[in-house]
């Protein structure tokens, strides 16, 4: 409010708004804590009769129709919010050619919940797109010398990690402590030897090559495709585990 007029603010907790025509909205404060303007009071002091404050309410709304009529209204809201928040308009559609199954609600009882209820908060900001966009800054980030003497050849630890039944490629260098994910679809060899390699042409960007990794058996018949990669791999014994791997998956579904 102070942005779009001047305000001043009194000892009894309230505030006054000065208009630039000379008039003044005087706040009160409520028993509640909130701020609210007498219209009556207001109106008497200023002798402004033309000033009118329409509000419509939830209340007012419902009470245009009965009980059950509301209800059902409700009922209608609560369906959209579980089939995905979809538009009115669709949401019409799917009940009028009754793509819900044992749909409870039909069309009329859709048209109430917008009447009474208005437009579901959830699908108008589903549908908001963005009036502009922030411009896209490249930033280069300079690695010192030494880290591409010392750590140029990369020893990678990787390992399978499932969330709710949903698999991910799990890789982390030990010296760099660099840790990646990628969602795979099936765990055939195909898949994550593409993996790798996506892996792998991300680490040459950088300036560093793969040259080792540790796994466990589950790699093991990857080991001639890994040889052709000029990567040498390590596998850990039935009684043994990669312990780096397990504690950056364990670190990763905490966060989850």
């Amino acid at each position: 409010m102070e942005k779009q007029y001047p305000v001043s603010y009194s000892k009894e907790g309230g505030f006054v708004i000065h208009k630039g025509d000379g008039t003044i909205r005087r706040f009160i404060k409520s028993d509640c804590g909130l701020f609210y303007l007498d219209v009556a009071k207001n109106r008497k002091r200023e002798n402004a009769s033309n000033d009118t404050i329409l509000i419509n309410t939830v209340a007012n709304n419902q009470s245009k129709y009965t009980v059950k009529e509301y209800r059902m209204a409700e009922l209608a809201r609560k369906v959209q919010c579980m089939i995905g928040r979809p538009s009115t308009k669709d949401y019409l559609d799917i009940v009028d050619n009754n793509q819900l199954r044992n749909c409870p609600v039909d069309r009329n009882n859709v048209s109430a919940a917008e009447n009474i209820l208005g437009p579901d908060v959830g699908s108008l900001k589903g549908k908001t797109v963005r009036e502009s966009s922030d411009q896209v800054v490249h930033l280069r980030t300079n690695i010192p010398p030494q880290l591409y003497e010392r750590y140029k050849d990369v020893s990678l630890s990787i390992d399978i990690m499932f969330i709710n039944k949903v698999a991910f490629f799990m890789t982390r260098s030990k010296s760099l402590r660099f840790g990646s994910s990628e969602h795979i679809v099936s765990r055939n060899h195909e898949t994550l030897l593409t993996c790798i390699k996506k892996l792998r042409s991300v680490y040459r960007l950088g300036g560093f090559r793969i040259t080792h990794i540790d796994s466990d058996k589950e790699f093991e018949p990857m080991r001639e495709k890994f040889a052709g990669m000029k990567i040498h791999l390590n596998v850990a014994s039935d009684d043994e585990h990669v312990g780096d791997i397990e504690r950056f998956i364990r670190t990763v579904k905490e966060r989850v």
